[in-house]
């Protein structure tokens, strides 16, 4: 069967090409792990942002936005009966 050296080259660039491939397997089936695991923390944090949405910039927003409105309100007022007070 093993006749010449040219025999155990190629016996040893076949289970070269077999190893290698296994590796290339296995590096492949832990990259989708990983990419699984970013996955799925990248769709808590976006949950996490949305409610920080929810609960703390619409709120804010909201409030600013009658600040805004009182403000107006409140000049209105005083144009209106601040000159009945200094009488």
């Amino acid at each position: 069967m093993i006749t010449t050296s040219l025999d155990v080259l190629y016996i040893a660039i076949a289970i070269s090409v077999l190893l290698l491939a296994i590796f290339v397997c296995v590096n492949l089936i832990y990259t989708i792990l990983i990419l699984r695991d970013v996955t799925k923390a990248t769709e808590k944090i976006k949950d996490a942002a949305e409610q920080i949405n929810e609960y703390i910039v619409k709120p804010v927003k909201m409030a600013s936005g009658m600040i805004e409105n009182i403000g107006t309100v409140i000049t209105l007022l005083t144009e209106r009966f601040g000159d009945k007070g200094k009488k």
